[in-house]
């Protein structure tokens, strides 16, 4: 069986240039880099879980009101359109990766809500409506607000909003 050993370096000698090739052994290295990828792939499944999470509870929003509403016939029952679910979906997929997640509702016109409740003026609210995406925040005495609609990507006001206030 091979060991990993750390070649013998003074340490008063290392200088800020040595990398971890000069250190280690090819043994050594090879596991590190497996680590590595290990660790990343851990940071994808946590990213595609929150992700896959947030889809899932916008699926079961949509069936459990279009369940509601077929029952109940009444006009005024919370429901989402089926387009407004679709592009719900493909803004999840576009969120950034370490955002804090959000609570999803819906309104009584057929669109879904994402909700950040941060602190104490510290608040964003996204409603999708079919393809439209409306925004709005209040962030301090900063109040973005703004409208798309949702075709390649996000944004780059309304990504920064993410990035500036709701990242982990």
């Amino acid at each position: 069986m091979s060991s990993i050993t750390l070649k013998s370096y003074p340490l008063e000698n290392i200088s800020q240039n040595i990398f971890l090739r000069d250190l280690f052994s090819n043994e050594g290295l090879y596991i590190n880099n497996q680590r590595q990828l290990f660790k990343n792939y851990q940071e994808d499944c946590i990213t595609f879980g929150w992700r896959t999470s947030l889809i899932n509870e916008v699926e079961q929003l949509f069936n459990a009101l279009k369940n509601e509403k077929t029952c109940t016939k009444e006009e005024n029952s919370l429901y989402i359109h089926q387009h407004s679910r679709d592009t719900s979906k493909k803004l999840i997929d576009q969120f950034p990766n370490d955002i804090i997640v959000p609570e999803i509702g819906a309104d009584d016109n057929g669109s879904v809500t994402f909700d950040w409740y941060l602190r104490k003026n510290y608040i964003f609210s996204i409603s999708v409506n079919k393809s439209m995406v409306i925004y709005a925040a209040i962030l301090g005495s900063y109040k973005p607000k703004g409208e798309f609609i949702l075709e390649e990507n996000i944004p780059s006001d309304f990504l920064s909003i993410f990035k500036d206030y709701f990242s982990k």
